[in-house]
């Protein structure tokens, strides 16, 4: 399973790269998506996303530097920034999305649409499942 997701998700990179987003990484995504509906500290972002302060300044800065998003004076707190998607941000994430389409299709077209959907629906049952699976989805972070 590790295998073909890796090979999934290369080839999403690969399709990135085409459409000239070679430089996007699953971790700018988890980022933008954490953006989507309020803006937030680098604190609350590097919380979210599990990552130091440092590390999440870092992708950050990466992310403004494409105008993907902006920083502000947080207005609960002066010291603060908050940081926001931009317009450019969110075209970024549909444009990702609409890579990954092509991907599913990709494997679609292989693997044919029957086995698809059945691989898809026992993954859903692995996820849905105790102990082990991600009933909480709260703690699931879309990428793409």
């Amino acid at each position: 399973m590790a295998l073909t997701f890796r090979t999934i998700v290369d080839r999403h990179a690969a399709v990135l790269a085409e459409r000239g987003h070679g430089w996007l990484r699953p971790s700018h995504a988890y980022v933008l998506h954490a953006l989507e509906e309020q803006p937030r500290s680098i604190k609350e972002l590097s919380e979210f996303n599990q990552v130091s302060k440092q590390a999440m300044s870092q992708i950050i800065d990466q992310l403004q530097e494409r105008a993907l998003v902006s920083r502000s004076i947080d207005p609960t707190d002066r010291r603060a920034r908050a940081i926001q998607i931009t317009e450019q941000g969110r075209q970024t994430l549909v444009q990702a999305a609409s890579a990954w389409v092509a991907v599913e299709e990709e494997v679609r077209t292989a693997v044919g649409e029957r086995d698809l959907a059945t691989t898809m629906r026992t993954m859903r049952r692995y996820l849905e499942s105790e102990p082990h699976g991600a009933k909480d989805s709260t703690k699931l972070s879309r990428v793409w």
